[in-house]
């Protein structure tokens, strides 16, 4: 999310589905690994400071 003002945070969000609640936390590592590699925030950090960017994930688990 890309806010309008360029003094606001910028927020990269990836999201990712865990099988069970033991890989959560590696699901967690993948999906911040996945923005890195990926150079998502390139754009972001041509345009803004690196302090008003933040990378988040959230990890997704479906207790049967």
């Amino acid at each position: 999310m890309i806010p309008i003002k360029s003094n606001e945070k910028a927020y990269l969000m990836e999201f990712k589905i865990s099988k069970t609640k033991k890989g959560m936390e590696e699901s967690a590592e993948k999906a911040l690994k996945q923005i890195d590699e990926k150079k998502y925030d390139t754009k972001l950090k041509s345009k803004r400071n690196k302090e008003y960017i933040e990378n988040w994930n959230c990890i997704l688990w479906k207790k049967k």
